[in-house]
């Protein structure tokens, strides 16, 4: 399984690039039946040197490819990953996985991007939809969060109140998409985004949808919330990539000195 894990981890290593180490935590658990993986950024960190956008939290390892700096111990994992240890998993790293068997190169591509960024704070569990995580009473969102949009182009950050039965609406219309520059030019429009009725906590909106992204060797497939057995998607995809991009992964940053010196017309020093 560590070759597996490597593999996928060498193929993150081609698509970005950060002065910090990304430390990684795999574990093998006991998850519910039908769940492959799941994985969570290790800490998450807002209004720091280089962030594009004030009040917004990061997760880790972006954060500290954006400062050029640790931010964390660096004891403590930027991303965990759990993976389920009951799954008839294929280890190989050719691709060539047996009928019945679930690729766990495809499987750990997938968690990683959670894990960089790929992941959203709305929550339509209950009668009402949310956004954000409380900071001191003030519901914070996360990068990914700014970008989601409706059919009408109306953002479901600042467009709808939080919480509010209407943005719970929103939440399982079935009808969002992601709305950042690369993302749209990869697609060529919005990207769709996994939005059910009812809201599925885990799966719903920080995932692409599962029936537009349904053609056959289509790497945007990797993100979509469901994967069949001997299904292999060895690339992040050009729309996964894209929403890095937009999310900070490719920034221009200006790394200014001041200058020791100035001269005054008036002559004074």
């Amino acid at each position: 399984a560590k070759n597996a894990f490597q593999f996928a981890v060498d193929i993150w290593e081609t698509q970005l690039i950060s002065p910090v180490t990304i430390r990684v935590r795999a574990q093998w658990g006991s998850l519910d039946v039908g769940v492959l993986g799941q994985a969570i950024w290790g800490s998450a960190f807002a209004n720091f040197d280089g962030a594009q956008h004030l009040n917004t939290y990061y997760p880790v390892a972006l954060a500290e490819k954006i400062t050029r700096t640790d931010l964390n111990a660096t004891t403590e994992p930027d991303i965990v990953a759990t993976f389920n240890s009951s799954t008839n998993w294929y280890l190989g790293t050719d691709g060539n996985v047996p009928s019945g068997r679930m690729d766990l190169v495809t499987i750990v591509l997938h968690e990683i991007a959670h894990g960089l960024g790929f992941v959203d704070t709305y929550d339509g569990a209950d009668a009402q939809g949310s956004v954000g995580l409380d900071n001191g009473g003030i519901a914070i969102p996360f990068v990914y969060d700014l970008f989601v949009t409706n059919s009408s182009d109306q953002s479901l950050f600042t467009s709808f109140a939080s919480p509010s039965t209407q943005l719970k609406t929103q939440l399982t219309s079935n009808n969002l998409s992601y709305n950042s520059p690369l993302a749209v030019a990869a697609q060529g429009s919005r990207p769709k985004l996994y939005a059910p009725n009812p809201f599925n906590s885990g799966s719903s909106i920080a995932h692409l949808d599962e029936t537009f992204f349904s053609n056959a060797g289509d790497a945007n497939k990797l993100m979509t919330p469901q994967i069949a057995p001997a299904e292999v998607i060895h690339s992040p995809g050009s729309i996964l990539k894209n929403i890095f991009s937009d999310m900070g992964w490719v920034f221009t940053k200006i790394n200014h000195t001041r200058l020791k010196d100035t001269e005054r017309k008036d002559g004074q020093p």
